[in-house]
């Protein structure tokens, strides 16, 4: 519970502290699960990401500590919600500052 306290304090710290950086939440996607969307402030991607991880993860534990024959699978899935993590992590950080464009369908005059 203390690792898990400190996780939390840490991520809270590191969004307060270094800003603005593409590359914070692929970082922190890849560190703790969930992070980069945590960082993104996107908390419904947050807790979907770090719930796949997390149950992927203990099944994936399960079947290593038991010798079982979907270790593999389970490592394979783990590691693809993690990479998609990290990528939509980066990308929701560079489309953070993308400004939408402007609606001109009224300036157009017709005939």
């Amino acid at each position: 519970m203390k690792k898990i306290l400190f996780a939390v304090f840490s991520l809270l710290c590191a969004m307060t502290v270094i800003g603005n950086s593409l590359w914070v939440p692929p970082i922190l996607s890849l560190l703790v699960p969930g992070g980069g969307q945590a960082y993104n402030r996107d908390f419904l991607k947050t807790g979907i990401f770090a719930a796949g991880e997390i149950v992927v993860g203990g099944l994936l534990y399960n079947e290593y500590k038991n010798n079982g024959e979907r270790e593999s699978a389970y490592r394979d899935i783990f590691i693809g919600i993690l990479l998609f993590s990290v990528a939509d992590a980066y990308i929701s950080a560079e489309l953070k500052d993308v400004q939408p464009l402007e609606d001109k369908s009224d300036t157009i005059k017709t005939k």
